[in-house]
């Protein structure tokens, strides 16, 4: 509770009596704890990570802490613990997991009135294995994101594979997603995916620069390149990725049939 105060005239003009000039409203004004918990994003390499994906030897991954209250910013570290957990066989299970803000791959940027929190953390050539990432964090009232902490396993394999999952959903009504896993210590250069009518003829190509370490979906609306829809039907696909200018192998789960010699087939049926 608050006390009110309302003063005119501070003894600035002279007054013969100045007592009514003031006004005095004790326990007058509320003011409520901050009970709202804040929001957390977490993005790997600038992508938010599914739960066992892939992730570079060399990730940058960024905490971004987002408050709706605009009087209290976030200006420092306290509440806040960092965990990542290495596999067994890079070294002892009992070492301590912590990330510590003395650490040269942690950098820190305090809340402003037009930025968020957020800290950047850079592990570099993490060797081949499971991690997982935990996170506890407050914001300057001391709320938690939520009653757990945000925690998500990743995977480190430098030998560069790409795996490529069926179309889905196939046949579709409308929009289908190709899903390729890519691992390695980087990236191919760029990927193409070509829609080609029964008879040979291209009807759409969806190229990508934007690929990361990890899972990428490119999206297919079911239409030409004009933008025209295409009619139910039967259609034929090609996924191609180079890398350093060659042409980079695909791989497919052992018996699949969506894709023999990079071709495979999709059925429009809306």
């Amino acid at each position: 509770m608050n006390d009110l105060e309302v003063f005119v005239n501070p003894r600035v003009v002279p007054e013969q009596v100045y007592e009514n000039n003031q006004l005095l409203m004790p326990d007058h004004l509320e003011v409520e704890r901050d009970v709202f918990r804040p929001v957390l994003e977490v993005t790997f390499d600038g992508r938010t990570l599914v739960d066992g994906d892939f992730v570079s030897a060399n990730p940058e991954i960024v905490l971004r802490l987002w408050d709706e209250n605009p009087y209290l910013l976030k200006k420092d570290t306290t509440g806040i613990r960092i965990f990542l957990e290495y596999p067994c066989s890079a070294g002892s299970c009992d070492d301590d997991p912590s990330v510590y803000f003395s650490r040269t791959d942690v950098t820190w940027f305090p809340a402003t009135d037009t930025s968020d929190f957020i800290v950047r953390f850079t592990p570099a050539n993490l060797p081949d294995g499971e991690y997982r990432f935990s996170v506890s964090i407050e914001d300057a009232s001391g709320n938690a994101i939520g009653f757990e902490p945000y925690s998500i396993t990743f995977l480190v394999q430098r030998e560069s594979s790409v795996l490529m999952l069926a179309p889905f959903p196939n046949p579709s009504a409308g929009s289908v997603v190709f899903t390729l896993v890519i691992s390695g210590e980087d990236h191919p250069d760029e990927m193409d995916i070509t829609v080609f009518s029964t008879d040979g003829r291209e009807l759409r190509r969806l190229s990508s620069r934007h690929i990361v370490v990890g899972t990428n979906e490119i999206v297919w609306d079911g239409s030409r390149e004009s933008g025209q829809r295409l009619p139910d039907g039967l259609y034929l696909y090609r996924v191609r990725l180079w890398r350093d200018g060659a042409p980079q192998l695909l791989k497919v789960p052992l018996h699949a049939t969506y894709l023999r010699g990079g071709y495979g087939k999709i059925v429009l049926q809306r």
